[in-house]
C-alpha cells in the first residue's frame, strides 16, 4: 500500500513538472510556488523572532501577516507549513511541543509498521497471506 502511495505521488509530481515544468521548478519566477512559500516561511520566522515565547496568538498568523509581508509576497492567511505556523502563533516552546506531537502522531504508525514487517516473530508479509488462504 505504501509503495502504491509513493507511485501515485511520483506520477503526480512528474505530471506537474511535465505540464508546468518551468513555473513549478523555477526559483526566480515571481509566481513560483517555491518563491511564494518562501515568503510565507520568512514571515513566520520573523513573527517567531519578534514574539518567541507567546507568538502572535492561536489562529492569528493571517491577521499579523500584512505587517511582515514584503513586496512580491503573496496574500495568505496561513504559512502552509504546520510547524512554522504553530511557532509563529504560539511561540517556539509551544510550537515545538505541538510540532513534536504532530510528528509523533504522524510518524509513529509508520515506524511501528516498518518494525512489524521486519520483526521475525511476525514472519514475512507473505506468510500471513498464505495462512489466510
Amino acid at each position: 500500500a505504501l509503495a502504491l502511495v509513493a507511485l501515485v505521488l511520483g506520477a503526480l509530481l512528474i505530471a506537474a513538472v511535465a505540464f508546468r515544468g518551468g513555473k513549478v521548478l523555477s526559483l526566480t519566477d515571481p509566481n513560483s510556488p517555491w518563491r511564494l512559500r518562501g515568503g510565507n516561511f520568512r514571515s513566520a520566522i520573523a513573527m517567531t523572532a519578534d514574539r518567541p515565547w507567546h507568538g502572535v496568538g492561536p489562529g492569528a498568523f493571517g491577521e499579523h501577516y500584512p505587517q511582515y509581508r514584503q513586496t512580491g509576497d503573496n496574500e495568505t492567511r496561513h504559512v502552509h507549513n504546520l510547524p512554522l505556523e504553530m511557532m509563529a502563533e504560539t511561540g517556539w516552546p509551544a510550537g515545538a511541543l505541538l510540532g513534536g506531537a504532530f510528528l509523533f502522531l504522524f510518524c509513529a504508525p509508520l515506524v511501528a509498521g516498518a518494525r512489524t514487517r521486519r520483526d521475525p516473530a511476525h514472519g514475512e508479509a507473505g506468510d500471513a497471506e498464505r495462512e489466510r488462504d
